[in-house]
């Protein structure tokens, strides 16, 4: 996701035993006061191209983006924002590395800018350099320490080197400058399930769901735990939950199937799981999006 200020945040659907992860969003705010600045010194053209750039950009044009960025920046080499949304362009057509050279340059030219930090550190997440990661997102903390994305992002280079103490350390950061944050919650659930801490994981995706109703993901990972610990009836409740919010998820009809076998209620676990086989061999429809 690109926030408002034109940096990254990792988007990331979870499951409680694998990851997820989904592409990114992009949302960016073009700063009126950059072309007056520009228009002063007489890059008029290059602050026209920025603004095509950033509009393209918005759309999800990324070539038509990367075009005008690049003539922006033939135009005006020093303009440390082009980069920064020309890394974004090529971050979301997955060119790591360019987008890599491109965050690199804004942080020559602006070392203090928080946001191009985040976004190579972001970049390194994509390319498995997870220490690399964790020493951009640092320092994007260091330069501002109430960026909620950049703990979220941190954390998930954390997880990935399996230092999970600190990946939750971060969520619980984020969830505190944001105790609205879903996704926070959620990740942060998924760690307390694999370290085992299944209450505190029972609590976070309680959480999601006083949050966001109707978060069907959110149903079925606590049904999950709570068949896990022998508490069917739960388990089955969330489980229908998820299929309310999400009928077409063969995923849900399964589980509510397999708690309906252990709990000896044969002809509705057969039921359930006859659905979920008929649903995993439907076209999947690519434009249908889960519940947040």
């Amino acid at each position: 996701m690109i926030t408002a200020n034109g940096a990254i945040a990792v988007v990331d659907v979870r499951v409680l035993v694998a990851r997820i992860v989904k592409g990114m969003m992009v949302k960016v705010t073009f700063q009126a006061m950059i072309l007056v600045v520009l228009a002063g010194c007489g890059g008029e053209r290059a602050a026209d191209m920025l603004h095509q750039g950033n509009e393209y950009l918005a759309k999800g044009d990324y070539s038509n983006a990367i075009r005008c960025l690049s003539e922006s920046i033939h135009l005006k080499p020093d303009l440390a924002v082009a980069y920064i949304h020309r890394g974004v362009a090529y971050y979301d057509q997955r060119q790591l590395r360019n987008a890599t050279e491109d965050f690199s340059e804004a942080i020559r030219l602006n070392p203090k800018d928080p946001d191009s930090y985040n976004n190579r550190g972001v970049t390194y997440l994509g390319m498995g350099q997870y220490k690399k990661a964790i020493d951009d997102l640092s320092m994007a903390i260091t330069l501002k320490p109430d960026n909620v994305d950049t703990y979220a992002n941190r954390a998930v280079a954390f997880e990935y080197l399996q230092d999970f103490d600190s990946a939750i350390q971060d969520l619980s950061t984020s969830i505190s400058l944001d105790p609205d944050r879903v996704s926070a919650y959620d990740h942060r659930g998924s760690l307390y399930f694999k370290r085992q801490k299944f209450e505190k994981a029972v609590k976070d995706l309680s959480a999601v769901i006083r949050i966001a109703p109707q978060n069907a993901s959110a149903y079925s990972h606590r049904g999950l735990i709570y068949q896990q610990q022998g508490h069917l009836d739960r388990a089955i409740a969330d489980y229908a939950m998820a299929i309310q919010f999400s009928p077409n998820e063969a995923l849900y009809h399964a589980q509510r199937g397999s708690a309906y076998r252990e709990r000896g209620d044969d002809s509705k676990a057969d039921a359930d799981l006859a659905e979920a086989e008929a649903l995993r061999k439907q076209p999947v429809n690519q434009n249908e999006q889960p519940p947040r």
